[in-house]
């Protein structure tokens, strides 16, 4: 389940000091608060994993239109393998989800939106605070994208078949890569990276410095990009050119997705993913016409 391309670009991020705890920076709690961090966030869980379920339905048009032929070779029915696909993304967005909300907490790496709307209190100040820098994130990393294809245009082997998919189903695949993406990429690999190396590197303090979530930003953003290469082959041949391609502009647009989940949390993350998706796959070819 993946799209052709993903967002590319880095712009420098101020780091978060209101929404919630800030990594490299103690801060003293409350016993409520420190309650609730020892308590699984069942509240996260449910709308994570829930809205990871809807962003896999919404890639099916998608994936339909792609591999069509190679879907007719299937031996099992469409329905079947709908069905199948949807539980075993089911299953591994619920563990990554868990997983990645149990050591986010550990090595500050945030939700904030979803503590105002568990707190219910505070959202829509969250969300003014977090939209901004998101939608200039993902607009940044569109034109990115846009003004790189050209460079790696001239060394491209053709399409090995003709790839036309309608916009819409675009449009509904945004919501996969904005989702599910990254569920996977930020909120699993990148805490669990970023948690693996606080356990050898900390600061004086104990907290986790911010050289230890750089790090893990750029490793994830490499596995991003290396993980659209399969991709890329089922459309082109894997070319030096084709490699590069798809590992810089997706190492880059991981980079800056990592970071807005350093500076901002998830959900400006989300939000930059999918608002740059929808301008590559639904405004783009609504604009072009292809």
């Amino acid at each position: 389940m993946c799209r052709i391309l993903a967002v590319s670009g880095v712009i420098p991020l101020e780091m978060n000091t209101t929404a919630s705890h800030v990594p490299g920076q103690s801060t003293s709690e409350p016993p409520d608060d420190n309650l609730r961090r020892r308590k699984f966030p069942w509240f996260h869980f449910g709308i994570l994993t829930g809205l990871g379920v809807l962003g896999i339905f919404a890639v099916f048009p998608l994936v339909l239109a792609a591999y069509s032929e190679k879907l007719a070779k299937i031996s099992i029915s469409l329905p079947l393998l709908i069905v199948l696909q949807t539980l075993q993304g089911g299953v591994l967005l619920g563990g990554g989800t868990a997983l990645g909300l149990v050591l986010g907490r550990k090595v500050g790496l945030t939700t904030p939106l979803l503590d105002a709307l568990e707190n219910k209190h505070g959202a829509l100040v969250v969300l003014k605070r977090i939209l901004p820098l998101a939608l200039l994130g993902g607009s940044v990393a569109f034109v990115v994208v846009i003004f790189s294809l050209p460079i790696f245009k001239p060394y491209l082997p053709p399409l090995s078949h003709p790839v036309n998919i309608a916009p819409w189903k675009g449009l509904l695949a945004s919501l996969y890569g904005g989702i599910d993406e990254e569920i996977f990429l930020r909120l699993f690999l990148m805490t669990l990276l970023a948690w693996l190396l606080s356990l050898k590197w900390r600061s004086k303090d104990g907290s986790v410095g911010k050289a230890v979530l750089l790090t893990a930003n750029v490793i994830a953003a490499l596995v991003f990009g290396a993980g659209h290469l399969p991709v890329m082959a089922a459309v082109r041949p894997l070319t030096p050119a084709v490699v590069a391609m798809a590992l810089s502009l997706n190492a880059a647009g991981g980079i800056i997705l990592g970071s807005l989940y350093i500076s901002r949390g998830l959900e400006a993350a989300m939000i930059a993913h999918c608002f740059a998706d929808i301008l590559l796959h639904f405004v783009k070819p609504l604009v072009s016409g292809s």
